[in-house]
């Protein structure tokens, strides 16, 4: 049985979860790419807003301690902060 595509799509639109939502991505990803042009009727999703994880809560970059890119912390701080922007690419593909 082919998966109902547009629920698949609503699931990972408003997951919280990183790993479900990314799970979600590629499972939708697979279906889009096994279809066969059939088309299911939904009607259009309203939602106020993506799903978002819970934790941690985001604050505006002025709210951070500035770290400087020679230390570990400030590395560390680095790719923390790149993993936020490729969670967020992912929500907003869904959007």
């Amino acid at each position: 049985m082919k998966p109902d595509i547009y629920a698949l799509l609503e699931r990972a639109l408003l997951s919280g979860d990183p790993d479900e939502k990314g799970r979600l991505t590629d499972e939708a990803f697979a279906a889009v790419q096994n279809m066969d042009g059939a088309e299911t009727n939904a009607p259009p999703l309203d939602f106020p807003r993506a799903g978002q994880p819970d934790k941690p809560v985001l604050v505006a970059p002025s709210q951070l301690t500035p770290r400087k890119m020679n230390t570990t912390e400030g590395y560390a701080a680095m790719l923390h902060a790149i993993a936020h922007i490729e969670f967020n690419a992912v929500i907003w593909l869904w959007t």
